[in-house]
């Protein structure tokens, strides 16, 4: 094992890196970390690489409380080589913080964890019991996007904090270089009274928030949105927006397809995809736009829809489209058989191994739909 290439070492542990079945799970670690830990232990030539990989995605949550981040303080020592060049690792942190009886998941606790990444792309965020950052943590943060070795963070998601917190727009004020946002959580905080830096390329709202606070999030004129997600379908307030940016938007996710949704693909002429988390009783879609290259679908067996049949009557509607992604339950579906003739008629690729509706694609830029979860955009991520 220690003579094999080192091409061929980095390929096996990527091939390795993700646990086919936990992606299909909720709240799984979708990283196979025994098989990694168990891979820096064969030899030195296997060592950096799998700890590389081992560190690359760190996550500090509720089952963690002060074990799994003392570990990673130890490991990420900076007054050592070795704890510098595995700090310079990581790429993302999924981190609860607040006040809470556990050293380094308080307040305090979240800049000094950021400082360990030099090469920092995503920040995944809980915030607990807190209303805002006081300004002694903001200003380390801002020296952390600022000093000599700046972290430029791309991808932020604030999965819990407040209704009218204003941590999301204090997180935005310090990293304008944000370009993949998400919001997990219901908002309604007043934005700041100056015009967003931001320039989103993904907006994905578990909530959707206010429509003053979608507005300003996309208020610079250099925005160039292409990638947006609701789970609550935007209702008539959000109408101008929409008329604004749908035009280039490549890609919209929605939870299902209703009438509302139907005024919102309106405004959107120009889709390269779109995916419903949920099929539609309605018996057709209508209003896809024929620019459609990638269309999406789950059956979840909580809503499963006893017909394909609006899905795999729209098909013929769609003159560019190439593929059609569903999960793999969806073999089981009676219509299914009908769906793959379909398909297979058009020369439309059908693939049954869409992620599930919990599982986050990676926050990257797409050149075809669909985008997946890869370590093949890894690359994009450093």
């Amino acid at each position: 094992m220690d003579t094999l290439p080192p091409e061929l070492i980095i390929s096996i542990l990527e091939w390795a890196y993700y646990d086919a079945g936990a992606l299909a799970q909720p709240m799984a670690e979708h990283i196979n970390l025994r098989t990694l830990k168990a891979c820096s232990l064969v030899s030195p030539s296997w060592r950096e690489p799998s700890q590389q990989l081992l560190f690359r995605s760190v996550q500090f949550g509720h089952g963690d409380f002060g074990q799994a981040i003392e570990s990673f303080y130890y490991a990420t020592d900076p007054s050592t080589g070795r704890g510098r060049r595995l700090g310079s690792f990581v790429r993302t942190v999924d981190m609860l913080v607040g006040h809470l009886n556990v050293p380094h998941h308080t307040v305090r606790g979240f800049p000094m964890v950021l400082s360990r990444c030099s090469r920092l792309y995503e920040v995944v965020i809980r915030v607990s019991g807190i209303h805002e950052f006081d300004e002694e943590t903001m200003s380390e943060l801002r020296c952390l996007a600022n000093g000599r070795s700046a972290i430029h963070i791309q991808a932020l998601s604030i999965l819990l904090c407040g209704i009218q917190s204003p941590i999301l727009f204090q997180l935005l004020g310090v990293w304008p270089t944000v370009r993949f946002l998400r919001i997990g959580t219901e908002l309604n905080a007043t934005p700041p009274a100056r015009s967003s830096n931001l320039k989103l390329y993904e907006l994905i709202l578990h909530r959707n928030p206010s429509p003053e606070i979608a507005r300003w999030l996309l208020s610079n004129p250099e925005t160039d949105l292409q990638i947006a997600e609701f789970r609550d379908v935007p209702g008539p307030k959000w109408d101008d927006l929409l008329a604004e940016h749908g035009a280039r938007l490549r890609s919209l996710r929605l939870t299902r397809y209703s009438a509302h949704a139907q005024a919102v693909l309106r405004h959107c002429p120009n889709l390269e995809e779109a995916v419903f988390y949920q099929v539609s009783p309605f018996p057709q879609l209508v209003g896809l736009p024929s620019s459609l290259e990638h269309l999406g679908f789950r059956n979840p067996v909580w809503s499963s829809s006893p017909s394909l049949r609006s899905i795999i009557s729209v098909i013929d509607t769609l003159p560019r489209l190439r593929i059609v992604t569903c999960d793999a339950a969806t073999e089981t579906h009676p219509d299914f058989a009908l769906l793959q003739r379909k398909c297979e008629k058009r020369g439309i690729e059908l693939c049954t191994d869409a992620l599930p509706v919990w599982t986050r694609e990676d926050p990257v830029p797409v050149r075809h739909f669909p985008r997946r979860k890869s370590v093949s955009n890894f690359a994009f991520m450093n």
